[in-house]
């Protein structure tokens, strides 16, 4: 059988949560960007190679933002695929069982790749926001940043609360389509290591596939993958 009204509502609201998460980081991200090109162009008149490094060292870090639309549409396309199953009565119950282990991987495998996505959120904005803290202590030729950077990250906290509550609704579906080992041997394993573009996603779900096999390696490692990460885009 297909995900039941209740399942499919609470899919349903977890991808509109996640668009909205990227919509609302987008634009806090897209602010700061603006920002920055005020500074950037002044930076240029007054002929600062100081303070043009550090424009270009906080515009590096908001590339981040791309990293968060990238995995979070993943996320995305990964339970739009699995929210449907199409003409029910044709399929045999192994093939429903099948449908239901392929919901569980994916509603599991998203809870973790979430904690990662929101961990390199709160690094990045931490990051951005030093950064303009510097620009605004700037000594000699006046602060080049006409506001607070704590002003800046107005949906930070909105971005936070709707990644907690995706991740609660990512425990409960895991727990109403328990997985094991077995989940290797899903053809949605190859689908989901070919639509990855960054290697710490697939860390992330090699990880996973380990850890249904022996949970006894451990809780994932997040600092590692984002160290990882780092080194690659950088």
């Amino acid at each position: 059988m297909p995900l039941a009204p209740e399942h499919m509502d609470l899919v349903t609201d977890v991808i509109s949560k996640l668009q909205d998460t990227v919509n609302l980081a987008t634009n806090d991200f897209l602010l700061v960007a603006a920002f920055l090109k005020n500074i950037n162009d002044r930076s240029k008149l007054i002929h600062s190679i100081i303070l043009e490094t550090q424009v270009s060292n906080i515009v590096t870090e908001l590339q981040y933002i791309d990293a968060l639309k990238q995995r979070i549409d993943h996320m995305v396309f990964f339970l739009e695929e699995i929210s449907e199953l199409k003409h029910p009565a044709l399929y045999s119950n192994e093939m429903i069982n099948t449908y239901h282990k392929t919901c569980g991987l994916i509603f599991q495998l998203n809870f973790y790749q979430l904690k990662v996505t929101k961990a390199d959120f709160v690094k990045s904005v931490e990051k951005i926001k030093s950064g303009l803290t510097a620009l605004k202590a700037r000594p000699g030729d006046g602060s080049p940043l006409e506001v607070e950077p704590k002003d800046i990250f107005n949906y930070f906290h909105k971005v936070i609360k709707n990644m907690h509550e995706v991740a609660q609704s990512f425990i409960h579906l895991s727990a109403v389509f328990p997985v094991n080992s077995e989940v290797r041997s899903l053809s949605i394993v190859r689908h989901l290591l070919n639509r990855y573009t960054m290697e710490s996603e697939r860390e992330v779900l090699r990880w996973c596939m380990n850890y249904l096999e022996d949970s006894s390696i451990g809780e994932l490692k997040i600092d590692d993958l984002l160290k990882e990460e780092q080194i690659q885009l950088f």
